[in-house]
C-alpha cells in the first residue's frame, strides 16, 4: 500500500531504459525513483514487495531459508532468493553458518538492518487503526508476525526497577523477554531461569496484542495460563497491558480505559521444560 502510494504519479523506468552507471546498491534494477531524496533513496532499497516482511521475520532472530519460506506464505522461492540477495547487497542482512550440530546457514539482520526496528514499530502502530475486528476464523496468521505488537504494549515506566525474564509459549513458538530497569530485549527460544511462563494460543495472543482483549480478562477466562511468582505476574500485567488502540485519522481520540489489574494464580511446575530443538 505504502509502496503504491509513493509510486503514484512517478515514472518508473523499465530496466532497459535505466541510465547506465546509475545504480543504487540493494535496489532492484530498473525500480529506482531517481530522486535525490532520503525517503526515495530508502524506498529504493526497502520499498519492494516482501522486503519489510523479511525484516519482520528476522527481527526476532536469525532464520534459515526454509524458515523464511514458512513465515512468508505466498512468496515464490525465486522471488525470496532475489530479495535476500538484494538485501544482502544493501548491507541489511548477512548469512552466517551455524556450528555443529546445527551446521546450517541462517540469515540475520546487520546493524544497518536492525536500525529498521523503530521504523517497523512505528509502521505497526500506524497500521493498528486499519484493523477494526479480531482475526476471522479463516484468516491466516502466525504469532511471530505480531511480536512487534508486544513492543507496542510495553510500558517502560511500569518496568522501571524491574529485572525479570518472562517466557512466552504460543503453541509451538517460544520466545522470552528480558526486562531490565525500564528496558526490554526480546530473544527466541526458552529462557534459562524465567520468573514467569505465559502459555496461550495464537488467537488470544494476537487479540491481546491488538487491544481487542485485556490480558487480565484472558487470564480470568482461562485463555491464558501462567506459571511463576504471582507478584511477577502482577508486574507483567502492568508492563504488558493491552495497548491503547489509535483512532483513525481525523477521529477524536477515545477516552483512555483504566488498566485492570488482577492477581494471577501461580502453578508449580512438576516436569522439566522442553528445550528448543537445534536448527538443522
Amino acid at each position: 500500500m505504502i509502496n503504491g502510494l509513493l509510486y503514484k504519479n512517478q515514472v518508473v523506468k523499465p530496466e532497459d531504459q535505466v541510465e547506465t552507471g546509475h545504480t543504487i546498491q540493494g535496489a532492484v534494477p530498473g525500480r529506482s525513483y531517481d530522486q535525490y531524496c532520503v525517503i526515495a533513496r530508502a524506498l529504493d532499497v526497502i520499498g519492494e514487495r516482501w522486503t519489510l516482511l523479511v525484516v519482520r521475520e528476522l527481527l526476532i532472530g536469525p532464520k534459515r531459508y526454509t524458515d523464511l519460506l514458512d513465515g512468508l506464505p505466498g512468496i515464490a522461492t525465486n522471488l525470496l532468493s532475489t530479495r535476500l540477495k538484494a538485501m544482502e547487497s544493501a548491507g541489511l542482512i548477512r548469512r552466517r553458518r551455524l556450528p555443529p550440530p546445527a551446521a546450517s546457514t541462517v540469515y540475520e539482520l546487520t546493524e544497518l538492518g536492525r536500525g529498521l526496528e523503530p521504523v517497523m514499530e512505528s509502521l505497526a502502530r500506524w497500521g493498528m487503526h486499519l484493523f477494526d475486528a479480531p482475526p476471522g476464523p479463516d484468516e491466516y496468521l502466525q504469532p511471530g508476525w505480531f511480536l512487534v505488537g508486544l513492543r507496542l504494549t510495553f510500558n517502560a515506566e511500569a518496568a522501571r526497577g524491574v529485572r525479570e525474564t518472562y517466557e512466552f509459549r504460543i503453541d509451538d513458538e517460544v520466545f522470552h523477554t528480558v526486562i531490565d530497569d525500564g528496558h526490554m530485549e526480546m530473544h527466541p527460544g526458552y529462557a534459562e531461569h524465567p520468573d514467569l511462563v505465559v502459555t496461550t494460543d495464537p488467537r488470544t495472543f494476537i487479540e491481546i496484542g491488538f487491544g481487542f482483549l485485556d490480558a487480565a480478562q484472558a487470564l480470568g477466562e482461562g485463555r491464558t495460563m501462567i506459571e511463576g511468582d504471582p507478584a511477577a505476574a502482577q508486574r507483567a500485567l502492568e508492563i504488558f497491558g493491552s495497548p491503547t488502540r489509535p483512532a483513525p485519522p481525523g477521529a477524536a481520540p477515545a477516552e483512555p480505559t483504566p488498566r485492570r489489574a488482577r492477581s494471577a494464580p501461580a502453578r508449580t511446575r512438576t516436569t522439566a521444560r522442553r528445550r528448543p530443538a537445534d536448527l538443522r
